[in-house]
């Protein structure tokens, strides 16, 4: 038996070496594990950024092409004035010489001679 306690002496610094070995191992776990927290709301944040910067891309992208269609559509509107103009000036003038046209003719086949006023009759388009 006393060989038994004298191992137990001699064990001893061992036995309590090894429990403080224990106790830092388990403190340095813990800080491990609080970083991996905080590494993985970093990455969930991160995660949250990209996606952030992904949608502004993608709305930047929207903006540019919706100026484009509006910038097209600006130019075409102006075209479309223009005719717009030339075609008034051109059915002015056509009026205008239908105008002298009748004035020239007041007794022409298209006027009721009582009245003087001009008869309707459908246009040929053709």
């Amino acid at each position: 038996m006393v060989k038994a306690e004298e191992n137990a002496i001699d064990l001893k610094p061992f036995y309590e070496r090894a429990s403080e070995a224990e106790e830092r191992l388990s403190r340095l776990e813990a800080v491990v594990a609080r970083k991996d927290e905080s590494s993985s709301g970093n990455a969930n944040s991160s995660t949250v950024v990209k996606e952030l910067k992904m949608k502004l891309e993608n709305m930047e992208a929207e903006i540019r092409s919706e100026q484009q269609k509006g910038q097209s559509l600006t130019t075409e509107n102006e075209k479309l004035k223009y005719q717009m103009l030339h075609l008034r000036r051109s059915l002015d003038e056509a009026e205008s010489e239908i105008t002298n046209l009748r004035k020239d003719r007041p007794n022409g086949p298209n006027q009721d001679a009582s009245n003087g006023e001009a008869q309707h009759r459908p246009v040929n388009m053709a």
